[in-house]
């Protein structure tokens, strides 16, 4: 499990107290929108070398993009340093996130229930209710309906990392390491320990390309290498719980204990002036195929949270 927010002080200390044990990383558009903010650069070199550089599978393909960064303004390093590598960049990171490197999901749900959070508590909660209800249901055909081993996309993925594999030479070196090249490129890969020299074996979880032509070399079966996280069974179970309905409210069996609570509102301090409705400037909101998306149900469809 990883957190994934934008760089505010009050979640960094929520998280640090609430959840001290799970990894708390930073979402990259929000980085990028306080970069942009904060120094005022050319913002397309800006955003092209910082986004290679959280996409990095190495340390040495990091550092490149790091100094591409420095050309533009040395100042950006040094702010990037003080958020940690470790809370945004992929290779430093200190747990696999299965590539969830922004909060997507998560404003894709915020965007979806702007309405629902205006209404009263006991008809938000059953809205909630039912729409968790529908996006389980969706999702339970979608993965019923799956006839390949992953799901749809970490299939796509495994395609695209064979048709890649089929200019790739392999030249074994022993039982479980082999050498595979390219022309100039080469990578060493250890099917023992399933590690890969170019990191994305490790990182995504996936037979990359250099490994996908060891394996056939070896007559191994591709998908033995993949995580369970991505196939269809996983997601199958994400999802094979039933949400059940309240039921009206006369048919509620509430004990005396609960009945004869006392509840009142919270305490706090009300602010001065109109509450806001919108946090966030259109410029990095949900396009229209995002909104879709989470309209069906799709944006949990890879994540089994």
């Amino acid at each position: 499990m990883t957190i994934i927010s934008d760089h505010h002080e009050s979640i960094i200390k929520a998280v640090s107290k609430v959840y001290p044990e799970i990894p708390h990383g930073f979402c990259i558009f929000h980085l990028l929108s306080n970069i942009k903010s904060k120094f005022k650069k050319n913002l397309k070199k800006v955003k092209e070398s910082f986004f290679s550089a959280e996409n990095a599978y190495t340390i040495k393909k990091f550092e490149y993009h790091m100094r591409e960064l420095d050309k533009v303004d040395s100042r950006i390093r040094t702010f990037l340093e003080e958020v940690g590598y470790d809370k945004w960049a992929r290779v430093h990171s200190p747990n696999n996130r299965y590539s969830n490197l922004t909060s997507s999901i998560t404003e894709s749900l915020n965007s979806v229930i702007i309405a629902i959070r205006e209404l009263p508590i006991c008809t938000m909660l059953e809205s909630l209710r039912a729409l968790i209800q529908k996006w389980s249901w969706s999702n339970r055909n979608i993965a019923n309906a799956t006839l390949t081993r992953l799901t749809n996309k970490f299939e796509d993925i495994l395609k695209d990392n064979y048709l890649y594999s089929i200019n790739l030479t392999v030249h074994p070196i022993n039982n479980v390491l082999f050498k595979v090249h390219n022309d100039d490129r080469k990578a060493i890969v250890d099917i023992g320990l399933r590690t890969c020299t170019c990191n994305r074996f490790q990182l995504d979880q996936l037979p990359c390309a250099h490994v996908i032509t060891v394996l056939q070399k070896a007559n191994h079966d591709p998908y033995d290498y993949c995580s369970p996280n991505f196939t269809k069974e996983a997601m199958i179970h994400a999802y094979e719980e039933t949400l059940f309905p309240v039921g009206h409210k006369d048919t509620w069996e509430v004990p005396e204990n609960i009945k004869s609570m006392a509840l009142y509102p919270p305490q706090g301090r009300v602010r001065v002036g109109r509450p806001k409705k919108r946090r966030y400037k259109a410029s990095w909101e949900m396009n229209a195929k995002q909104r879709e998306q989470v309209k069906y149900g799709s944006c949990n469809q890879y994540g089994h949270i």
